[in-house]
């Protein structure tokens, strides 16, 4: 199979609110829905907005690629894939962790039933499920993806800690405020309502706040970039770029007496960039060598 083979299923389009309406119907007609583990392929559904947190448009080659890989699976082995995670709602089942799975067997053109695991509990959980399962996927979530992801967590009622958006998103809580107060600007702009706030992404509402104006386009990662130049731009014409360079570990301490809070945050940023792992890696394993050995 090739790339132009590849099918990427329809999306329904459902919003949280439409799939709380459709459990609201379905509860009178399924009071004790039961535990399915195989499914025609008819009754599994797509709602990215509700449940998927990886950006559509972001790494497509390498989404394809994962994609093609787990087709050609299914058409030589002839045998299904791991359970795909669902959320049952009447008679539809929407996929909470699986996408590319779903998007290789379309690509099979496979025509058998379906394994999967229904998710238990409620939807606001099930999408939580969700972001689990993608932040302990092999293909790491990228800085925009946690982003967007912690977000979505920050706008929920009631609201949830900056603790626990950290652990589900490993967002920093200080770029957690800077979306607090995004978001109270917002919510105090009369010409924004509720439905188009929850609708909202952080890279809309950025361009929204910096840029002055509504842009559907706005790359956070260039926004970032130019702040970050000029920032370097100013500890340099301040003249103290050469103290920072001159030794790491006076830098590191001044960082820590200005803020302890920003040492964690750096290591957790650096750490969670894929382009360190080789030498985030070397260090572990010099550190690790320097070990005392037990004879």
């Amino acid at each position: 199979m090739l790339r132009k083979d590849i099918r990427i299923p329809d999306d329904t389009g459902h919003s949280v609110e439409d799939i709380t309406a459709l459990l609201a119907e379905a509860k009178a007609v399924h009071e004790n829905p039961k535990v399915i583990r195989n499914l025609p392929r008819v009754s599994i559904v797509v709602a990215a907005k509700v449940f998927q947190w990886r950006l559509t448009n972001e790494a497509l080659g390498e989404r394809d690629d994962h994609i093609l890989e787990l087709a050609n699976t299914i058409a030589a082995a002839g045998k299904p894939l791991e359970a795909i995670l669902v959320f049952e709602v009447g008679d539809k089942f929407y996929v909470v962790d699986g996408h590319h799975r779903l998007a290789a067997y379309d690509t099979a053109r496979w025509t058998k039933v379906i394994p999967v695991t229904v998710v238990e509990g409620s939807l606001e959980q099930a999408a939580d499920e969700g972001l689990k399962r993608n932040s302990k996927n092999t293909r790491n979530m990228t800085r925009k993806e946690k982003n967007e992801a912690a977000w979505t967590l920050g706008k929920r009622v009631p609201r949830m800690t900056r603790e626990a958006i950290y652990e589900k998103t490993t967002v920093s809580p200080s770029t957690q405020d800077g979306m607090r107060r995004i978001l109270k600007k917002l919510q105090d702009d009369a010409s924004e309502t509720p439905e188009t706030i929850a609708a909202m992404t952080y890279a809309k509402a950025l361009g929204k706040q910096w840029a002055g104006e509504d842009r559907a386009e706005f790359d956070p990662d260039s926004w970032l970039a130019q702040k970050a130049d000029k920032l370097v731009k100013r500890i340099e014409d301040a003249g103290i770029g050469f103290m920072l360079r001159e030794n790491h570990e006076i830098t590191a301490m001044a960082l820590e007496r200005i803020s302890p809070a920003l040492m964690q945050s750096l290591v957790n940023l650096w750490a969670d960039d894929p382009e360190n792992k080789d030498m985030l890696e070397g260090l572990a394993d010099e550190a690790n060598s320097h070990e005392p050995q037990e004879f």
